[in-house]
């Protein structure tokens, strides 16, 4: 076995404040060394998180678990979009989850009500968020939100 000398390991310290104040921020473009998931950042709840590294040789419940987690992120993306009256970027999630819903129900033909359950669900969630952001008279946004168009393509 081959001696392997590892290069040493620098540290720079920054200031809590500047670390506090920046957060972790995404960057689609970057990304991961390889990974199967098309987001492999987002998580269940919609927020991001460090993106996980995944090779062909992951289980394949395992991937299916994290291929919904990452639908269920999409989501949660879309009602948090919806509830603040950003009808594009909450249109733009759903689109990402009608893609990751398809890609599921390509693999599991079992999960395919269930995942149409979910999207229906999801779909009258973000629209009555959108519509209380509308109807909510201290949002000054509330003028310009048209969620008629929420889920137009």
């Amino acid at each position: 076995m081959p001696n392997v000398t590892k290069p040493p390991v620098t540290t720079t310290q920054s200031s809590p404040a500047t670390t506090a104040s920046n957060p972790t921020v995404h960057n689609d473009s970057a990304a991961p060394a390889h990974s199967m998931l098309r987001h492999p950042w987002l998580r269940a709840n919609g927020d991001s998180g460090t993106a996980r590294a995944l090779d062909e040789g992951i289980a394949p419940d395992v991937l299916h678990q994290l291929q919904m987690e990452e639908l269920q992120g999409h989501l949660a993306l879309m009602r948090r979009f919806a509830a603040r009256g950003d009808v594009a970027h909450a249109r733009g999630a759903y689109r990402d989850a009608a893609d990751e819903a398809r890609g599921l129900q390509l693999t599991d033909q079992n999960m395919s009500q269930r995942i149409m359950l979910m999207l229906s669900i999801a779909q009258r969630e973000a629209m009555q968020a959108c519509q209380a952001a509308h109807a909510d008279t201290l949002n000054p946004f509330r003028t310009q939100m048209d969620c008629g168009t929420l889920f137009a393509w």
